[in-house]
């Protein structure tokens, strides 16, 4: 006879394994919000965010794709654009999650990991600098999104919607601004 009791609790133990890793994945960008809130004067926010992204069929029509994405905005501007910073993808156990950025694939298999790759994200010199123009009310920061009021997979994650379209105009809008301090964003961090 087949043993489904078995299967069950299997199912069960990855179940709860799978809930401690979103908990533990959540705590890691609650601590990212935190330091990044107490560093900024609570000017920056960075979460993870639902986007949209246009696709060309083979009939010629557009099609939207859901992604989730790492980003960023100003929380002392009404209308501040939502920075995309990385692709976001966790699997349904929380672990393996993906973080592209810099056209990489940065897998973290743990809770470790994941801090290693936000951090190196964080560094990145064109992460620094679309956070740079963004705590700087620069327009060129990122794409103007689109807010939804669809409520997140979880506590931690908000929701928006963006189109991300023009990618060129974007590069070519950031080569006519100059990247001069407009004031000191690190001033007293040591």
């Amino acid at each position: 006879m087949v043993d489904f009791v078995t299967s069950f609790r299997k199912g069960l133990n990855t179940a709860e394994e799978a809930i401690r890793n979103h908990n533990e994945i959540n705590a890691v960008f609650d601590a990212l919000e935190e330091q990044l809130n107490q560093a900024t004067n609570g000017q920056l926010k960075l979460c993870r965010k639902e986007f949209f992204e246009r696709k060309a069929t083979l009939d010629f029509s557009q099609q939207k794709e859901k992604y989730w994405a790492i980003a960023a905005e100003n929380r002392l501007l009404h209308d501040s654009p939502v920075a995309e910073l990385a692709r976001w993808e966790p699997s349904e156990a929380g672990y393996p999650a993906n973080v592209n950025y810099a056209g990489s694939d940065h897998i973290c298999h743990g809770k470790d990991e994941l801090e290693a790759v936000l951090c190196s994200l964080l560094a990145d010199t064109r992460i620094g600098d679309r956070l740079y123009r963004l705590l700087n009310n620069d327009d060129t920061a990122a794409p103007q999104a689109e807010q939804s009021s669809k409520p997140a997979e979880t506590a931690a994650q908000t929701s928006a919607t963006a189109e991300t379209e023009a990618p060129a105009a974007e590069s070519e809008a950031k080569k006519k601004k100059p990247l001069l301090p407009k004031r000191s964003l690190l001033k007293g961090l040591s």
